[in-house]
């Protein structure tokens, strides 16, 4: 799921940082005890949040009801 965020945001041209990367992959995802997250600028939020809905990725700040749920958050 995040490399598909990735590619969108990348395509894009949207600057991103992922938080948490590492740490999740110690456990190599068994225990999802941390979640990787996706965070983008705060003057790109907007535009990134509006290109994950339109592809049905659903933006951890929107409402319930969409297909799928990222972890987008300003920085």
């Amino acid at each position: 799921m995040l490399s598909r965020v990735e590619s969108i945001l990348t395509d894009d041209e949207i600057p991103f940082i992922k938080l948490n990367q590492y740490v999740s992959s110690l456990f190599a995802g068994a225990l999802n005890l941390i979640p990787q997250r996706i965070m983008v600028h705060e003057d790109d939020h907007n535009n990134a949040a509006r290109i994950l809905r339109m592809e049905q990725i659903k933006p951890s700040s929107d409402a319930e009801g969409d297909k799928v749920r990222t972890n987008l958050r300003p920085w």
